[in-house]
């Protein structure tokens, strides 16, 4: 898969967990940083959560469509 549809997916499915959009830099972000800025930005049912908890969660929701999507085309 294209870097560019895993960083699609991602931005997609971070919509489920945070209450603003990714900075457009998300994915050049150093890992301290983007753990930092999705705790920022963490959707109130996640606000207390750390940042590396967010991104494995948001990761994890972007594969399973994404693997649910290309069986479905299949």
């Amino acid at each position: 898969m294209s870097e560019l549809k895993e960083n699609n997916d991602f931005e997609w499915a971070s919509s489920f967990y945070l209450s603003s959009d990714l900075p457009k830099d998300w994915d050049v972000m150093e890992d301290d940083k983007l753990f930092s800025t999705l705790e920022q930005l963490a959707w109130q049912p996640f606000e207390y959560w750390d940042g590396e908890s967010i991104y494995r969660e948001i990761e994890n929701l972007s594969s399973s469509v994404r693997t649910y999507i290309n069986k479905e085309n299949k």
